[in-house]
């Protein structure tokens, strides 16, 4: 057992609170796209949208996160580098999830197209995203040894989040904001590269449960293998 495994599992206990409240708002706002009146007033369409888009995208990227950290020391051969800083992690991703929740129920917005939340609560993700860099670099610099794909996948994955997050708040400047073709090309693209950030995460957690089920660590250092992974980089760029 690793000190972490306990942070690991808070990590992917609350992406499946997390996909289990995005259904149950996604399943609304389908009933509520055929009847339209049904719950109309109350809780609208265009506040359970962005609820059940939130929540399934935080369910993506924190059960990703959280399998990182429960397999991240196992492969280094390591314990994480800060259990501290894990639950600094998780405490301001809880705190996003709560406040980006409670703004949408209360019909406070001021983002962009799936970031609908105001701008400042994207510093909370950027805060945990940083934290979470800290964390997985400090520890798989301790690897020794050829990297196999799944830790260039999480690493590449962990970047360009950051990256794309970034670049997805460009609209706040006014040179972005005031332009409606720039904002729009900006956001598209940021949003579109964003996927492709965490399904890096994602993949790289397949491949390494692919090694372990099957037992040859040859498939993960196989060329076919790295195909793949550049091929998912080319789609992230």
């Amino acid at each position: 057992l690793q000190k972490s495994d306990k942070l690991a599992k808070t990590f992917l206990s609350t992406a499946m609170v997390c996909l289990l409240a995005g259904l149950i708002f996604g399943l609304a706002g389908g009933i509520q796209y055929v009847v339209p009146l049904w719950m109309k007033d109350s809780f609208p369409f265009t506040r359970l949208r962005p609820l059940h888009v939130s929540l399934v995208i935080t369910w993506i990227f924190t059960a990703a996160s959280g399998g990182i950290y429960y397999y991240l020391p196992r492969i280094v051969k390591r314990p994480l580098y800060s259990v501290r800083l894990g639950w600094l992690h998780y405490s301001l991703l809880l705190l996003s999830v709560l406040a980006i929740s409670a703004g949408y129920f209360s019909g406070i917005f001021g983002g962009r197209e799936y970031l609908e939340f105001p701008p400042v609560l994207g510093l909370l993700i950027l805060s945990y995203w940083i934290v979470f860099l800290i964390n997985y670099f400090s520890t798989v610099r301790k690897y020794e040894g050829k990297w196999p794909v799944y830790l260039w996948m999480w690493s590449v994955g962990l970047i360009f989040f950051a990256f794309t997050f970034l670049e997805s708040q460009l609209w706040i400047i006014p040179f972005f904001r005031d332009n409606i073709v720039r904002d729009t090309t900006i956001q598209w693209k940021a949003l579109g590269s964003m996927v492709g950030s965490w399904n890096m995460m994602v993949y790289g957690t397949a491949f390494f449960l692919m090694e372990k089920i099957s037992g040859k660590t040859s498939v993960v250092f196989a060329r076919k293998t790295f195909f793949f992974f550049f091929l998912g980089l080319t789609n992230l760029m």
